[in-house]
């Protein structure tokens, strides 16, 4: 969705642009797709498609049953790749790198970053491309999956004209960024 945006004199249109996760079908130890139902209020259970109770939930990852994710403590597939790229991803989960200095001389120097896959722990943790890079003196990791300049041209392939205008309530004033912060 579009909006408008005036800031002082100039005039445009916005549109967020935000990460997808990538998503694998639930499945049961043998592969057969199964779903969450509520059993009761407030408790959920995990069913197969003839509505026996399935015990343990699995992911189907590139046609292959696996269990959660265990957040990566350690890799030896990376490869070194330009700081551009980096700086191109959407981040999802930005973290601050402590201090390597023989690492941070040599990305620095090359222009270069590393680029690695991460995991965060569970089903519902994330997995991400990561790059670790040099920024301002400092090692910065950020981990995503979606490009910056994928989504901007999505974003442009399906640019609508119409813009919704916002009804207001009379008599109420709407609150206004300005409001909210300070510069």
């Amino acid at each position: 969705m579009w909006y408008s945006l005036k800031v002082g004199d100039n005039v445009f249109r916005i549109k967020r642009i935000q990460a997808v996760k990538p998503k694998f079908a639930d499945v049961d130890e043998n592969g057969n797709s199964i779903s969450k139902v509520c059993k009761q209020k407030g408790i959920y259970v995990w069913v197969d498609k003839e509505n026996n109770e399935v015990m343990n939930r699995y992911k189907l990852i590139n046609g292959k049953v696996m269990s959660s994710l265990t957040r990566t403590k350690e890799t030896s597939n990376f490869k070194e790749v330009e700081s551009s790229e980096a700086f191109d991803l959407l981040p999802e989960q930005v973290f601050y790198v402590d201090r390597n200095e023989a690492l941070l001389n040599r990305l620095q120097e090359k222009n270069k970053a590393l680029l690695f896959g991460y995991t965060t722990s569970g089903f519902e943790g994330g997995f991400y491309r990561a790059y670790i890079v040099a920024e301002k003196g400092e090692l910065m990791m950020y981990c995503g999956n979606e490009y910056k300049s994928k989504a901007i041209a999505e974003a442009k392939a399906e640019q609508s004209t119409k813009v919704k205008s916002k009804a207001t309530i009379k008599g109420v004033e709407r609150a206004k960024a300005d409001d909210l912060i300070k510069l």
